[in-house]
């Protein structure tokens, strides 16, 4: 017979063989998940660093096409605007870099920024007092809705820029006074008897851009694009530019309205690039010749392709 004694020493015996079994396989099954880990750790860290290398590279290659690009980009547009003139407008909320990049680029290109108007605040006519006082201003009812008076102001504005100063009231010059635009570029206009005659007129192309980094006081379907929509229909030569990483939309809202479907003005919706700054001055030169707009870039809507063609 199998003694009690004997019986106990099995039982234990099998249990201690069970114990050393899990603990040896636990130890490999660790070994070897330890040793993958690894290898992958040794693998990402040379993913790195060769991304790092690659990244140095091109930020070297970056740098050396930008300074051809510096150079290159003023001989393809010097002098395409010699002798025109325009104005710029723009929102509270663009890119203020990219405002100073356009004059910059008129300038250099034989053109003259005969001032910078710029919506405010105060547009956004948001309480009873400012909107009595833009009604008052604009001549129109006090019972006005503010998306009625910003679309009004617009449309005068519009037809102030396009026909210039008639009679002896300026509006140009009242929106200014009570603060619903500012006017920038070196000393601002120069005021004459309550008037800015240099401001605006047929001889005067419009370059609207908006579509900046921050939230407008006055959303661009209020005021900015019915501006646009305006000074297309009393026949200005009129620019629609945003910067090619726009925070909100407003040339493919104009794109989306049909407005320029006519090819009657232009678009450009990376004008903060250098292709787009070409295409600003090359397509507006095209545009004063009579030659007709069209609608640039890298993004929807951009039928004309992502510059003019460069003359042979």
């Amino acid at each position: 017979m199998i003694s009690f004694r004997y019986h106990l020493v099995t039982v234990v015996a099998v249990f201690l063989a069970l114990g050393l079994g899990v603990v040896a396989g636990t130890t490999v099954v660790d070994q070897g998940l330890v040793s993958r880990l690894q290898e992958q750790t040794g693998n990402a860290n040379r993913s790195a660093e060769l991304a790092r290398d690659r990244a140095g590279e091109l930020g070297s290659q970056l740098s050396r096409t930008t300074g051809l690009i510096d150079q290159v980009l003023p001989l393809l547009t010097a002098g395409k605007l010699d002798g025109n003139q325009m104005v710029v407008v723009t929102d509270d909320g663009a890119d203020a870099a990219m405002i100073d990049s356009v004059t910059k680029l008129v300038s250099e290109s034989g053109g003259d920024v005969t001032a910078v108007l710029s919506l405010t605040d105060a547009a956004a006519v948001d309480d009873a007092k400012s909107r009595e006082e833009l009604a008052t201003l604009l001549e129109v009812s006090q019972a006005s809705s503010s998306e009625d008076l910003q679309a009004e102001m617009a449309s005068q504005l519009a037809t102030r820029l396009a026909e210039g100063v008639h009679g002896e009231q300026d509006r140009l010059f009242q929106l200014l006074e009570a603060g619903f635009l500012e006017a920038g570029q070196g000393n601002g206009p120069q005021k004459v008897n309550g008037q800015l005659p240099d401001v605006g007129g047929p001889a005067q192309s419009v370059i609207v851009v908006s579509g900046g980094v921050g939230t407008p006081p006055v959303q661009p379907s209020s005021f900015i694009e019915p501006l646009v929509g305006d000074l297309v229909d009393q026949g200005a030569y009129v620019v629609a530019a945003e910067p090619g990483s726009a925070a909100y939309p407003f040339v493919s809202d104009i794109r989306d309205s049909g407005l320029n479907d006519s090819g009657a003005m232009v678009t450009v919706d990376d004008a903060d690039e250098p292709a787009g700054e070409y295409t600003l001055v090359e397509a507006l030169g095209s545009l004063l010749r009579g030659e007709g707009g069209g609608d640039y870039g890298f993004k929807s809507g951009a039928t004309d392709g992502l510059f003019p063609p460069l003359a042979r």
